[in-house]
């Protein structure tokens, strides 16, 4: 696998969002990245920022990235910081991810859009389907003591399309740097026909990461609704992480996509590529 480049942490100024900033950075130190942190603009911004000139904003917008680069302390990654133009943010954060070749964007959110908690909650859910890049959504509720995350036991949601596979390099890059095992899950609502063809083909998916050294396992789901059901896999299986691959369409009418349900539905991480067909 090629090596890492970069990964991207957006802030908005909160707490949540700096929750990001431990396992963002165990990617940086285990893989070689450099650690990018972005300070986005808010509608209304949370960061302690007095005066209106737009200079002193700027400075004040820098001087508490740079802070949070501090306070990672002499041990921690190579960083740089940046603060994103004002304008929409989830243009700002896709175009600066390309500009820096970002492996991953970290984030950190609970999943929830409530703006006195967090504004970057509801930015995340707009993200899930704009972002070209592996996304890597983490709660700071599951975060280890001491904050640090680790990411051993993974599941990765497929559906029996190459479109969907494309989840399985980024999963296993990050799963590398951790020594992760992988449980490929596929949720049916067929016959046991389609259960059955549901383990063949991820049989044969497994016996791919197996050849490459990978611990695998499968696993077929019976259910109609493809989020709960693997989010409830993942809770009671005690996954670190849930992979998928989305296209950003509704799972359902009236419903947000299946990326988007798993992030309101809470408990593991998420990780997220735009796959097209």
């Amino acid at each position: 696998m090629r090596d890492w480049r970069s990964v991207v942490v957006p802030l908005d100024g909160s707490l949540v969002a700096e929750a990001a900033l431990p396992i963002a950075a165990e990617l940086a130190l285990r893989s070689g990245a450099i650690l990018h942190l972005l300070q986005l603009p808010t509608p209304s911004p949370l960061l302690p920022i007095w005066g209106t000139a737009e200079r002193a904003q700027l400075e004040s917008a820098h001087a508490y990235v740079g802070g949070l680069v501090a306070g990672l302390g002499q041990g921690g990654p190579h960083c740089l910081t940046a603060v994103a133009p004002a304008g929409n943010p989830v243009e700002g954060l896709v175009a600066y991810a390309r500009a820096s070749a970002a492996d991953y964007v970290v984030l950190a959110t609970h999943g929830h859009g409530a703006f006195g908690r967090a504004w970057i909650g509801s930015f995340a859910q707009e993200l899930l389907p704009s972002l070209p890049i592996p996304l890597l959504v983490v709660r700071p509720e599951a975060q280890a003591p001491g904050g640090r995350a680790g990411l051993r036991n993974m599941a990765i949601l497929l559906d029996g399309s190459e479109r969907a596979e494309a989840v399985l390099d980024p999963a296993t890059r990050l799963g590398d740097l951790f020594q992760a095992r992988y449980a490929l899950i596929r949720v049916v609502a067929g016959d046991a026909r389609a259960a059955a063809d549901a383990h063949d083909y991820l049989d044969e998916v497994a016996q791919v990461l197996r050849g490459r050294g990978l611990d695998a396992a499968t696993l077929v789901l019976r259910g109609t609704n493809v989020a709960a059901t693997a989010a409830g896999f993942a809770w009671s299986a005690g996954a670190d992480l849930i992979a998928l691959a989305t296209r950003g369409e509704p799972a359902a009418p009236g419903r947000g996509s299946i990326a988007q349900e798993l992030l309101r539905l809470g408990g593991a991480a998420l990780l997220s590529l735009r796959a097209s067909e």
